[in-house]
Formats: structure tokens, C-alpha cells, sequence
């Protein structure tokens, strides 16, 4: 019989090793998943959320600590601190745990580590939060830098940069993307199995596979405990990857590219159009990526080279930007591959 496990010790511990250790938070949550592997689906769903939640909101976390607490959050003892850090996450962003249950947890939890005289601290501050969590009051929305850095935790100072290049709504929409859930995407390679035939098997291990329009090659996965113990997985049938990762690399993420830029009027009407057709059409997205991408960095060199003669300012600043980007990631993709047959001529 396993030992029982108290999450949010754990989830403390986590936290410390991130914050205080400095240690990658995807790592350390992997490392206790994998070690404690048989707690239950929902108390593995509960000790990820806590940390990656409590990461991801902690600029407005402080914020909030701060309005209630003499004692402000930097100068705190990192364990006492850590703890209403993760107690305020889970009243404001978990309304399944009760305030009254999540603030005699973090007091037993503040005990059980040496703070006895800081339990009545801890035990202060966060019923004075629980009480008037929905009256919290944010910076002045006149006050750009300072409420949408709070608002959707951001570093004022990348706030500072973003306003200079966007407005603030984009902005905002950003901030607010960056906090949203996302679902996990996975990669398979077309060549090895078929799409149908994957999501089959998938189905008969429990997993709810949906597709990704955008991208042939790409599923999105749910209704898994953890990769691990899917066979499918471990046979490598299919890779843990982002889709803004997937779509630099795809063919049909370069079509788009193409259609939505001018390319025969770039061109002046010349051949090279039918070129860019021929090679970067829907259909071959079943192809080679690498290939097909090294094709698309040509095909992106020839046209960059043509509207430097052209002197055509209009369209430079963005082929630029995607001609880096797809040149940098061709060689990560060939080193990754350990391919050497790729010709790129740059």
C-alpha cells in the first residue's frame, strides 16, 4: 500500500524549487508526476494546475498579497511566502476548494514546516483576502504599464515594449492569450501511420483525439492521466509539439504565406509564381517537411533578393521577418534529423 501523499506539500515544494532554486518548472513538475505516479488522475490534475497557476498569475498574486499584508511579499520568508502564494491562486482561480478549507490547510502546512509563530500571520492575511477578494482594487486603467501588467501578470517592463509596436488592445489580447489553457498537441509523422489509423488506436486507450484543421500532421489530445502510460506513446508514434512550432515548419502553414502576400505581383508576373504553386500546393503537404521547407526558404530568398532590386519598402519588412524565422528553424529541424542532404542558398 503506498504511503499517502499531502498535495499541497508537495505543490510547496514544487514552488520552492522554481522560485527559490531556480529550477525549470516544467522539469521539476515532470520529475514529481513521475515519481508519484499513482496518486489519482484528479490529485495529478490539482498539484499541475496549483503550480503552473500560481507561476503564471504571480505578478497579480503579489499585487494582491500586498494590499493585505503589512509585511509586503519580497520581504517574506520564502516558505511563508510560497504558501499564501499558492492559497491566493486557489481562492480566487479554484471555486472548487473552500476559502475556510484552503486557509487551515496553509496554516497546518505553515506549522508543519517551523513557522508555528507565523501561523496566525498566514492565517490573518488570507481570511482578510478571502473576505473581500471580489472588492481587490487594480491600477487605474489610464495607467496602462501598470494595470494590464498586473491585470495578466506581465513584466511592467515588457508591457513598456509592447506598447511601443502595438496598441493597447492588442496588447491586452496578448496578455490574455498567454493565460489561457491550452490544449495539448501532439505531432505524428504522416510517412510512419495515417491519421485515421492513430486516432483509432488512441481511441482505444481512452484518449479523445481531435483534429487540427490547419495542420494534416497535428492532434489534439484530452481525457488522458499522463503520456507515460499511453503504449502509443512510448512506441513513439507521436511527439509532444506546439503548433506555432509545427506550423513554421509545415508546407501548408508556407501556402498561406503565399496566398495572403501578393507573390504574383512581387514577382512582376513572372515564372517563379508557377514555381511557388507547383511547390508549396495544399497536396504536398504530404511530402517531405524538410524538403518542402527548404524549397520555401529559397522560394522566400528569391523573392527578398527581387524586392531589394525593386526597392518595393512596402512588403521588405515582413519577408524579412519570415525569412529569418523559417532559415533559423530549418537548421534546428536538420539538426534535429541529423540531416545533411538539406541545400539552403543563402
Amino acid at each position: 500500500m503506498q504511503a499517502s501523499v499531502n498535495e499541497r506539500e508537495l505543490v510547496l515544494d514544487m514552488l520552492l524549487q522554481i522560485t527559490r532554486d531556480g529550477e525549470y518548472s516544467h522539469i521539476v513538475i515532470k520529475n514529481v508526476l513521475d515519481k508519484y505516479q499513482y496518486l489519482d488522475k484528479r490529485e495529478r490534475a490539482f498539484i499541475t494546475r496549483v503550480v503552473n497557476g500560481t507561476l503564471e498569475r504571480m505578478i497579480e498574486i503579489d499585487y494582491i498579497i500586498n494590499q493585505f499584508s503589512k509585511v509586503k511579499v519580497n520581504k517574506m520568508k520564502p516558505v511563508i511566502r510560497t504558501i499564501l502564494r499558492s492559497s491566493v491562486y486557489q481562492m480566487k482561480y479554484m471555486d472548487s476548494v473552500p476559502d475556510s478549507a484552503i486557509c487551515n490547510e496553509a496554516v497546518k502546512l505553515a506549522g508543519k514546516r517551523g513557522f508555528v509563530n507565523l501561523k496566525g500571520f498566514v492565517n490573518g492575511v488570507l481570511r482578510n483576502i478571502g473576505r473581500n477578494l471580489d472588492k481587490i482594487s487594480y491600477p487605474d486603467e489610464k495607467d496602462q504599464e501598470a494595470f494590464i501588467s498586473i491585470k495578466y501578470s506581465l513584466p511592467e517592463w515588457m508591457v513598456k515594449q509592447w506598447l511601443k509596436v502595438y496598441d493597447e488592445e492588442t496588447v491586452k489580447m496578448i496578455g490574455k492569450a498567454f493565460l489561457e489553457e491550452k490544449p495539448l498537441t501532439v505531432r505524428f509523422d504522416e510517412h510512419k501511420i495515417k491519421k485515421a489509423e492513430l486516432i483509432s488506436i488512441l481511441e482505444k486507450e481512452g484518449v479523445t483525439a481531435g483534429e487540427v484543421p490547419e495542420i494534416p500532421c497535428a492532434l489534439y489530445l484530452s481525457g488522458y492521466d499522463h503520456l507515460s502510460a499511453l503504449p502509443s506513446f512510448c512506441e513513439g508514434l507521436y511527439q509532444v509539439q506546439d503548433l506555432s512550432s509545427m506550423q513554421v515548419c509545415c508546407p501548408l502553414f508556407l501556402y498561406k504565406i503565399f496566398q495572403l502576400c501578393p507573390v504574383s505581383v512581387i514577382l512582376g508576373g513572372t515564372g517563379e509564381i508557377n514555381i511557388v504553386q507547383q511547390c508549396l500546393d495544399i497536396e504536398s503537404c504530404s511530402a517531405d517537411n524538410d524538403w518542402n521547407m527548404s524549397v520555401g526558404i529559397n522560394l522566400l530568398h528569391c523573392i527578398f533578393s527581387h524586392l531589394l532590386k525593386s526597392n518595393d519598402m512596402e512588403f521588405i519588412p515582413w519577408f524579412q521577418i519570415i525569412y529569418q524565422i523559417m532559415r533559423n528553424t530549418l537548421h534546428l529541424f536538420r539538426a534535429y534529423l541529423g540531416r545533411t542532404n538539406i541545400h539552403v542558398f543563402i
